[in-house]
């Protein structure tokens, strides 16, 4: 299989920090956050197949966007994938080994999808109306997704004006978008997850309209996911609303 070059940027020095954005996102996103970490890790931000600085890629089956991942990680890397990223993210340490020495899950999931024995998930509903508003305006149903990761925030206008800009400036490839909708509704990995043998934690919001807080008994129960830290008045997108938080939290995990 050929590799594919997705576009990254590493700042700084020290242990590996890898940043893996979410669906319809880019690099961009990180940027309240990036120098800060950067002082205190090596840390490398990349846009996804299909997303940023990456488009003209179609994003792809879960191993294809894992061995793109794979071309730009470094070995023994903390991987910190974000919503769909952390998907991702699970899926490369899972199929490379010497990738990852911790996993860090941000407002994430092995299972973003409802099951028989998975009730701390959205149903698969959701994403099918996502899929089918990206057929019939592509623009709105951007905003309506941005809307929903900062329902409840009291800051929300502001924060969506702002990420509404970053893609206006490097807007991802419709193609990519429903490919990460299919990933998303399809992935079932907590057997992979649970499988991995390397320090694994998660951060939450329980105000998370997208990625439920009560998944965290189950990410330690079922998924053994040794760490779970949940933000009583978080939403989806703590690096924008938590940032110092969100940041003392990588540190000690980063570090840990």
């Amino acid at each position: 299989m050929m590799t594919r070059t997705i576009w990254a940027e590493t700042r700084g020095q020290g242990q590996d920090l890898v940043l893996i954005h979410g669906w319809g996102m880019n690099a961009s996103v990180w940027s309240g956050v990036y120098d800060v970490l950067a002082k205190n890790f090596r840390v490398t931000c990349l846009d996804l197949p299909g997303h940023g600085r990456s488009r003209n890629q179609s994003l792809g089956s879960l191993p294809v966007v894992a061995e793109a991942l794979a071309s730009v990680v470094p070995d023994d890397s903390v991987i910190l994938g974000w919503s769909l990223g952390g998907l991702l993210a699970i899926e490369l340490a899972s199929r490379f080994s010497g990738k990852a020495k911790k996993l860090l899950l941000v407002n994430s999931s092995p299972c973003f999808v409802r099951r028989d024995n998975w009730s701390c998930a959205l149903d698969a509903e959701v994403f099918a109306a996502f899929e089918q508003g990206l057929r019939e305006d592509y623009s709105a149903t951007l905003r309506r997704f941005l809307g929903l990761q900062l329902q409840g925030v009291s800051n929300a206008r502001e924060l969506i004006r702002m990420l509404r800009l970053k893609l206006e400036e490097a807007p991802p490839e419709p193609d990519a978008l429903r490919q990460g909708l299919r990933l998303l509704n399809e992935s079932d990995l907590r057997s992979q997850l649970a499988a991995l043998g390397i320090p694994v934690a998660a951060l939450l919001g329980a105000r998370d309209s997208l990625v439920p807080g009560s998944v965290a008994e189950a990410l330690r129960s079922e998924c053994g996911v040794g760490s779970v830290e949940l933000i009583p008045d978080g939403a989806h997108i703590p690096f924008l609303t938590h940032p110092e938080l969100f940041v003392d939290w990588v540190m000690r995990q980063g570090h840990g």
